[in-house]
């Protein structure tokens, strides 16, 4: 797993959210995410983990003010999807770039990539769900309802791990 490959993904989330919302409102917006994601790139070569928050965050946002904006349901999930992987990929790099065992890296990051494929196809799942069933929830429910999912999804990781399975 290289940087190119998280730098793509996250150049992606950056590039699609910026064009979105560029259409739709005021300048700076656009340029404060674009600035941001940058940070988020130049920290990831200079082993800054904080940019990685402040970028995943950023993309986060941006996407619901995106969805206030009346941009596509469909694309602000994209850039959710896509900021998740880069988030999580980044702090997995930074993680594992000070080990020199070559067969436990490999090992490592086949049980990573399995554990983030599996966390993909379920919110690829709810997200098709939810994108098809209209349920109308206010700002609260909404909180509730993700931290729930987030909650399940950690408790099915934790008993498939346990089993053997992740």
């Amino acid at each position: 797993m290289k940087k190119l490959a998280v730098t793509s993904i996250v150049l992606s989330a950056g590039l699609v959210i910026t064009l979105l919302i560029s259409t739709t409102s005021d300048w700076i917006a656009p340029v404060l995410v674009t600035l941001l994601t940058l940070l988020w790139l130049t920290g990831l070569n200079l082993g800054w983990g904080w940019s990685y928050d402040t970028g995943f965050l950023t993309l986060i946002v941006a996407a619901a003010w995106g969805l206030r904006w009346d941009t596509s349901p469909l694309w602000m999930s994209v850039v959710v999807v896509l900021a998740l992987i880069g988030w999580d990929l980044s702090r997995f790099l930074t993680r594992v770039s000070a080990t020199a065992q070559k067969e436990w890296l490999r090992r490592v990051q086949s049980e990573h990539i399995r554990h983030l494929v599996l966390v993909l196809l379920v919110i690829i799942v709810v997200t098709a769900e939810g994108l098809t069933v209209q349920i109308p929830l206010n700002l609260g429910q909404s909180i509730l309802l993700g931290f729930v999912l987030v909650m399940s999804l950690a408790w099915l990781l934790r008993a498939a791990q346990r089993e053997g399975l992740g």
